[in-house]
């Protein structure tokens, strides 16, 4: 049985652990560009940290995610874009060589599936995530507007996790982007 553990459109433009998003690091609320009602988070880091993580909620090892992506500055170098955080990262990550969104996975460098989906700046992309991190290998499922990237099978421990980030992880990254529901 699936438990919903967070939905958040950013309308409250707070950033407290005890609600639901901690540790921003050049992460602000928009009321400029939003899909949905009032604000978005936006994500604008300049060859620095660009981050936020959902607050911790009960570990599992399925994990099962869906937002709304708009960039303004696609990223220059390929980076997380949103990850479940267990020991390594896996979701979704974007590959700078072909300015494309793939299934993600990184430990010590980043990993991603065969085929990604193209996008651009300006348009609002829905992207799903599916995380299975019980065994070895994990298994990584995005999807981009309902077409499938193609799965990736990263081989590492299993484990579980306890929350998801929306960024560039621990690295210096460059890139403009807006969240919203």
């Amino acid at each position: 049985m699936t438990t919903p553990v967070l939905c958040c459109g950013f309308e409250c433009g707070q950033f407290n652990l005890n609600l639901h998003m901690n540790s921003p690091t050049n992460a602000a609320f928009d009321t400029s560009v939003a899909r949905n009602g009032t604000r978005s988070l936006r994500l604008n880091p300049s060859a620095a940290v660009g981050r936020i993580f959902t607050k911790s909620f009960s570990a599992g090892s399925v994990m099962v995610w869906r937002f709304y992506l708009r960039f303004a500055a696609l990223p220059t170098s390929d980076t997380a874009i949103s990850s479940f955080q267990a020991g390594a990262g896996s979701g979704v990550g974007f590959k700078s060589a072909d300015s494309s969104l793939y299934a993600f996975a990184t430990d010590s460098a980043p990993s991603f599936g065969a085929s990604g989906i193209p996008v651009t700046t300006g348009i609002w992309y829905r992207i799903d995530v599916k995380t299975i991190t019980s065994a070895n290998p994990w298994l990584i499922d995005v999807q981009v507007d309902g077409v499938s990237c193609a799965q990736l099978s990263f081989s590492t421990g299993a484990v579980s996790g306890s929350s998801i980030q929306i960024g560039s992880g621990g690295t210096s990254e460059t890139f403009d982007f807006y969240v919203d529901d």
